[in-house]
């Protein structure tokens, strides 16, 4: 009986872990570190390089843009104290001393409005840059011309309006509030203008869509902050869904109408109409996130690949060293090893030169036809604990470091249905000829824990893409597969994979 070849292409299931390895769809992993599924095929995540140090060594909790009158962008940079400018690989201080004092998990909330950034970081007073000065921003509710607010979680614009969500006033926290200006005065706070929301959660979360505001709270429940219309009463808190709320404040991201959140019970998603759960094929995946330092986690859409990264702490961490990716087109998760605190872009204004690549030609791989390569292109930047801001999806190492890749398959017979084992006679990987070191192929029987053979694949073959085949010739009941790769440069790509497999006529019990 010759054998047959089973076809594993146009991956997209990715890491699944609802159910047995042995009855995974054959594109399906148990395992994804490092790696993720783009468009087909599985490769090994790109890395990050240093762009700036603050030399300070506080936290990164703030990455974000002010935006100019003329609708150009300034990047800007907080730590846990301080307020920084980037420009032209240049970094300056914008505050002569400390102002801020929060730690590590009191993450930086922004707008801009009027060619004013307001910044609120939940613990201290809010600020605001104007392009020039950093100050205090007063609200004064009571009219008598102090400040009332002592700081707030969240602060927004919408409909020309500042809007503040969970307030300390006058030394008393609203956790349920809402409280906004006068339509376009941000200066202008006395008409007593705010409304609690009626539950007893605390506001742990928002996000813009279509017109509205979601916002989640951390008791299970997630509400539309609508827009009335009504110049006396313009917002109203709408009920969603007590199905799912958020237990980590910059855990949010939107995408296609939906607000992605972290709650409780795991990965949720809304709509203005209603929660629904995103991780059914990670369902447990929530316990291994230290929900007490929830707080900690910060989520950001990355466009350019289709991907919602969630940076975490993993248990028993107090500061994020782990990231969970999803792309949201396809349904898929990986995880990666990540250690960062928080993500912003920076809207590159110069395009890249020769005098300004210092790496390795090879290391330093096609960055002149990449997008992030070019003026006008937003590049994801993500900020450490001690105060360094990089700039990721480039070149093929952290920051100079090996990036780890291990993958492992699910369990593959083709003749389980009819309770038959199998001989698998060889495996053929379809792969890029890029240049990348060569990855190892360790193949595993039924359900042992240690491989019986060793094999490795080369990324070095003539033409754009070749086949290359691992004889294995093993009878079991299931087999699987893992690829590891520690190195930098350019990382590999897989287009297929067809391992080839005979009937044994030998029955799967006994």
């Amino acid at each position: 009986m010759k054998y047959t070849g089973y076809l594993i292409s146009d991956m997209k299931t990715g890491l699944q872990l609802n159910i047995e390895p042995w009855l995974l769809p054959q594109d399906a992993f148990t395992q994804m570190d490092n790696a993720y599924l783009w468009r087909g095929s599985l490769q090994k995540r790109e890395g990050y390089d240093l762009i700036v140090d603050t030399t300070a060594g506080n936290p990164i909790v703030g990455i974000f843009n002010y935006i100019t009158s003329s609708g150009s962008r300034e990047l800007l940079i907080a730590d846990t104290k301080r307020l920084y400018k980037y420009n032209s690989n240049k970094l300056t201080c914008l505050d002569a001393t400390d102002y801020w004092t929060g730690s590590n998990n009191n993450f930086i909330s922004h707008t801009n409005y009027n060619s004013v950034c307001y910044m609120a970081n939940n613990k201290d007073q809010c600020r605001k840059y104007d392009g020039s000065t950093v100050s205090l921003y007063k609200i004064d509710i009571t009219g008598g011309g102090e400040n009332n607010v002592s700081f707030c979680r969240f602060i927004v614009v919408n409909k020309e309006r500042v809007i503040l969500f969970s307030v300390s006033e006058s030394g008393t926290l609203y956790p349920q509030r809402a409280r906004w200006c006068t339509a376009g005065n941000p200066n202008k706070w006395t008409n007593d203008e705010y409304v609690d929301c009626p539950t007893e959660g605390w506001i742990c979360g928002i996000g813009f869509v279509r017109d509205d505001i979601i916002v989640a709270f951390d008791d299970g429940s997630t509400w539309n902050f609508e827009y009335t219309g009504d110049s006396d009463l313009p917002f109203r808190w709408k009920l969603i869904s007590k199905e799912g709320g958020s237990i980590a404040p910059f855990g949010t991201s939107v995408i296609s109408d939906n607000m992605i959140m972290l709650d409780y019970r795991g990965l949720k998603q809304c709509d203005l109409y209603d929660v629904k759960p995103i991780d059914t094929k990670i369902p447990d995946y929530i316990f291994q996130i230290d929900t007490q330092n929830a707080d900690l986690v910060y989520s950001s859409r990355v466009e350019e690949l289709r991907q919602v990264w969630l940076l975490y702490p993993e248990l028993s961490q107090t500061a994020s060293n782990k990231m969970l990716s999803l792309s949201y087109e396809e349904g898929n998760f990986a995880t990666h090893d990540i250690a960062m605190s928080c993500l912003g872009f920076y809207w590159q204004e110069d395009s890249m030169s020769w005098a300004e690549e210092s790496g390795s030609w090879s290391d330093d791989y096609g960055v002149w036809v990449t997008p992030s390569a070019h003026i006008g292109y937003p590049l994801l930047l993500a900020g450490d604990s001690g105060g360094k801001v990089y700039q990721m999806l480039y070149g093929g190492s952290d920051n100079g470091a090996d990036i780890t890749m291990s993958v492992m398959s699910g369990q593959w017979n083709p003749y389980k249905d009819k309770g038959i084992s199998s001989r698998l006679g060889y495996i053929d990987f379809l792969v890029e000829n890029n240049g990348a070191s060569d990855m190892y192929v360790d193949l595993y029987l039924d359900f042992s824990t240690n491989h019986y053979k060793r094999a490795s694949i080369s990324f070095n073959g003539t033409g754009e893409k070749s086949w290359v085949r691992v004889f294995s010739g093993a009878v079991g009941k299931s087999h699987r597969i893992s690829l590891y790769q520690k190195a930098t440069g350019q990382p590999p790509k897989i287009h297929a994979i067809m391992p080839y497999f005979k009937s044994t006529g030998g029955p799967l019990h006994g």
